[in-house]
Order: C-alpha cells, then structure tokens, then sequence
C-alpha cells in the first residue's frame, strides 16, 4: 500500500505548528502498522506530550529510522519517558 503523498518531500521538523497535543491519560499504544511519518509526527516533543505512555508497540526498525539511531534530540523526550 502506498502513502497519500510522497513522504520523503515533507520532514516534521520543517512543518510549522504552533499547538501541542498533550494525551495525559494514554498509557498504552500500538504503532506497528503506521507509516514512519506517522511515528515521527507522533514522536516529536514539539508536537505532542506523552507524560504517562508505559507501553508503545512498534517495529525496532521503525523506531532507529525516525529516531536516526537514537540520536536525534527531537525525539528523544518522548521516547524516554
């Protein structure tokens, strides 16, 4: 299956938002069947908070690629909480 666009054009950190969304009751959640664009968007601390996730699922492989193995700094709040 095919994503709507082309995601490679678009990278998170160039698109502008001014709002953060802020899931305080989320502890648990299932990503393996989303596109990396998806993880990332999800995953960025400029984008969303997730003080309370214990659980997310995803594939290991997904997870290096958006995060560029671990060491891109916008990722990194969400991911050790």
């Amino acid at each position: 299956m095919s994503p709507l666009w082309n995601f490679e054009k678009y990278e998170a950190d160039y698109i502008q938002s001014n709002s953060i969304i802020i899931f305080p009751h989320l502890i648990s959640l299932n990503m393996k069947i989303l596109h990396e664009y998806y993880i990332e968007q999800f995953l960025l601390d400029t984008k969303t908070h997730i003080p309370r996730l214990i659980e997310l699922k995803l594939y290991y492989e997904s997870l290096e690629n958006v995060t560029e193995k671990f060491t891109r700094n916008a990722t990194r709040n969400n991911c050790a909480n």
